[in-house]
């Protein structure tokens, strides 16, 4: 995958639009998407032990289970005693992702 990378050398983060006046705008976005393809273009023709690397786009913000990172950092970083303190734990946002999980794993959320 470092090869391919490699081999590749440096992806353009303004293919779309050159003049972007700062993350989170349309133009900005458009770039990173188009970026994000590239790569995925680049590693799906990498191999790995003889077999291409399958890859796969990460969920988009909307679909994330765990929403609040800085939080999700702090939760995990206590020990197992202080996750069970009253007030300090942690659930998953309520998304079809998520209860999909559930079902899967057979986990009662509540």
């Amino acid at each position: 995958m470092y090869k391919a990378l490699s081999v590749h050398g440096a992806f353009s983060s303004n293919a779309n639009h050159s003049d972007v006046k700062g993350p989170g705008k349309p133009e900005h976005i458009e770039n990173i998407e188009k970026m994000a393809e590239d790569v995925i273009d680049c590693l799906k023709w990498a191999k790995f032990g003889g077999n291409f690397i399958e890859v796969h786009r990460g969920l988009k913000e909307d679909n994330w289970i765990f929403y609040d990172e800085a939080e999700v950092k702090k939760f995990l970083s206590l020990s197992e005693f202080r996750k069970e303190t009253p007030g300090m734990s942690y659930r998953a946002r309520n998304i079809p992702l998520a209860q999909s999980l559930y079902d899967i794993w057979e986990i009662d959320p509540k």
